[in-house]
């Protein structure tokens, strides 16, 4: 890959352009990091009567529990009002994996991983909450962390 910086003091906007021969894996990772470079998106969630701002990068995990979503951060259990799939597409792909049907993590907030030699991966959280990664996660998981 080659990179190239100009500077033109006469833009008022930073420009990036990305050319490539091909639509490939490298294109997508570049952009997601680049679009991951904006501010977390803030969502609202709620318990009970109660509604806040969560901010995405002290959530744990969201997943899901009787047709419902969660987001599981240090204050407890929150249900989000988006579905899964967007909050794939909203939040940085750098930093959240969605590791099965019904749960996207927090890598940063993740403490180990334990790859048995059965081929399935558990994931310990830092707060002590287990996950696994399904069999059909596991090829891009591995992908994402470089394993």
């Amino acid at each position: 890959m080659k990179v190239t910086i100009s500077i033109d003091p006469g833009l008022h906007e930073t420009e990036v352009e990305v050319r490539a021969a091909a639509l490939d894996e490298e294109v997508r990772r570049i952009e997601s990091a680049l679009t991951g470079l904006g501010a977390a998106p803030r969502l609202t969630a709620t318990a009970g009567d109660r509604t806040v701002l969560l901010d995405p990068r002290r959530v744990l995990r969201f997943y899901t529990r009787d047709k419902k979503v969660l987001a599981q951060d240090a204050a407890g259990h929150w249900q989000v009002h988006h579905r899964l799939h967007e909050l794939e597409s909203m939040l940085p792909a750098r930093d959240f994996i969605r590791i099965n049907q019904g749960e996207i993590v927090n890598l940063a907030q993740v403490a180990f991983l334990d790859l048995s030699g059965t081929g399935t991966i558990g994931i310990q959280l830092k707060d002590g909450t287990r996950c696994f990664v399904s069999r059909r996660s596991i090829p891009r998981f591995k992908a994402s962390l470089g394993l």
